[in-house]
């Protein structure tokens, strides 16, 4: 389904100051997307520790960013403090991406995966505004089979109403300076996410929140997987999501005489899906098109904004094709 045009997004050109704010709740949503942790509590709060830090405290209360897995400040059950760290991080069981992606692995589970390449940088992949939370995350993907999905990992909260260039880093558990293509060794727990609020009631995204994100090397960014079936896309098919993929030979639809409209979004002819800018809007701003523009491709991650499965392009000039206006 079509995002209504009439809801606020944090895409929205008009409201440019908001468009880095969040990625993974693209709409006017403070929940963060995560069943476990986060501000405004959980079973481990946003920076909370289930294995318990220094200063005590009660079950489920919030913290400030980081993990599961630590922090200081932490209580016995769950208080939150700063930050986090992997220096506890249990080891799970051995497994991949495509065993997640494909539903092997409950959810819930402690794994331990190796070798997984990573499809995007390291970024915020979600920001409230309103508690200033910090969600950092990198998408990766299997190295033996077309599936991808998201880790992320909680850090230090911002001030409260600033953005998200404000997030503290080096505060989660994601080595810093991940590029796509490193080749990632990741320790975290299965993890699912849709906003509770979304009336269409998307398909849940598959995830891993983070205990421990390290780059063992590099290689060779990874070739996005090209995909004919859009309405697929656009419901978020188990077997896509989280996944660098290419889609070909499509139409961009106009609105008011031009391709992008609101909240940063180019709908498609003849598909539910659409292409959003959460990836690189902070950054470069956003895509300038012709009205009708014909796509020879375009590449992007598979992704839940909110409640609408979409493609987010990593970049505004190398992956669409062609590319928009003002690049080189």
């Amino acid at each position: 389904m079509k995002r209504s045009l009439g809801l606020l997004s944090i895409g929205s050109i008009a409201v440019a100051a908001m468009v880095a704010l969040s990625i993974q709740a693209g709409c006017a949503s403070d929940e963060d997307p995560a069943t476990s942790g986060g501000s405004g509590g959980g079973t481990a709060g946003a920076a909370g520790s289930t294995t318990g830090g220094t200063g005590g405290g009660t079950a489920g209360v919030a913290g400030t960013g980081g993990s599961t897995t630590g922090g200081t400040g932490g209580g016995s059950a769950g208080e939150g403090g700063t930050g986090g760290g992997s220096a506890n991080c249990p080891v799970g069981q051995s497994s991949t991406i495509g065993d997640v992606a494909d539903g092997n692995v409950a959810m819930g589970i402690q794994v331990d995966i190796k070798g997984a390449i990573a499809e995007t940088k390291k970024m915020v992949v979600y920001f409230g505004k309103a508690k200033g939370s910090c969600m950092w995350g990198v998408f990766v993907r299997d190295p033996t089979a077309d599936r991808g999905m998201m880790v992320y990992s909680y850090g230090d909260n911002a001030p409260e109403n600033t953005s998200s260039d404000q997030c503290p880093t080096g505060t989660d558990d994601i080595a810093e300076g991940i590029k796509p293509g490193d080749v990632l060794d990741i320790i975290g727990q299965t993890d699912e996410y849709a906003p509770s609020s979304c009336t269409n009631a998307p398909a849940k995204q598959k995830q891993i929140e983070a205990c421990s994100v390290t780059v063992a090397s590099s290689g060779a960014e990874p070739t996005p997987v090209v995909v004919s079936d859009l309405d697929a896309l656009a419901a978020g098919a188990a077997q896509y999501q989280g996944l660098l993929v290419k889609i070909e030979n499509v139409d961009a639809e106009n609105f008011d005489g031009g391709t992008v409209g609101p909240y940063g979004i180019i709908e498609l002819q003849n598909t539910d899906l659409q292409v959003n800018d959460k990836f690189y809007y902070g950054e470069t701003g956003a895509p300038e098109f012709d009205p009708s523009q014909h796509f020879n491709s375009i590449v992007g991650i598979v992704h839940l904004d909110y409640c609408d499965w979409v493609l987010q392009p990593r970049d505004k000039c190398t992956d669409f094709d062609p590319s928009s206006k003002g690049c080189l």
